[in-house]
């Protein structure tokens, strides 16, 4: 079922006394990306109870939300409460060797989007890997990393339509699809 995000989100750098200055530019940047495509819904970054909470460059992340693998970066949405399939909190967690990318995705996974499951032949940064299989040359892979907060036109059009009005938390995954014209 489709789960998103039904009151403002608040993100909070829960490690922001460790970070230098890009780590939170970088946050700020990710929210500035994200805004204008969940609007009226608004993100933004505060310094106390927020309900999207951040732990930038962290050497280790908590053992019983990683199943025994080392990821580059996690996101957990918390468990839907009985009454709702609307998400009222997550977490995101990148680690001290991740890139803007990793921060990116894991935001998207926040979000309520998934891996895809079939293989585009677009880049996708909500895709299970950044491997350049998509790019001719490395130069043009290089080019890609330089653009840190980057998100495909596809990317933006399925969170503009995950944040449309017309979709409600808990709708079935296949009526999302159709209501989209998305078969």
């Amino acid at each position: 079922r489709i789960r998103k995000w039904e009151t403002d989100i608040k993100v909070q750098i829960k490690n922001i006394s460790q970070l230098d200055r890009q780590s939170i530019a970088e946050v700020d940047s990710a929210i500035a990306v994200i805004a204008p495509l969940i609007a009226p819904l608004k993100i933004e970054r505060v310094y106390s109870n927020g309900n999207l909470l951040v732990y930038r460059n962290v050497k280790e992340f908590p053992e019983a939300e990683t199943d025994g693998h080392n990821p580059n970066g996690l996101a957990v949405v918390d468990p839907r409460p009985n009454y709702s399939w609307g998400i009222q909190s997550a977490r995101i967690y990148d680690s001290y060797s991740s890139h803007s990318h990793t921060l990116m995705h894991e935001f998207e996974h926040a979000l309520g989007l998934e891996h895809p499951h079939k293989t585009y032949s677009i880049y996708l940064t909500i895709g299970r890997s950044a491997i350049p299989q998509y790019f001719s040359s490395r130069r043009e892979w290089m080019e890609l990393m330089k653009k840190p907060f980057y998100l495909s036109k596809q990317e933006k059009t399925v969170i503009r339509m995950l944040y449309s009005p017309e979709i409600k938390s808990g709708l079935r995954k296949e009526f999302f699809m159709q209501a989209m014209d998305l078969k």
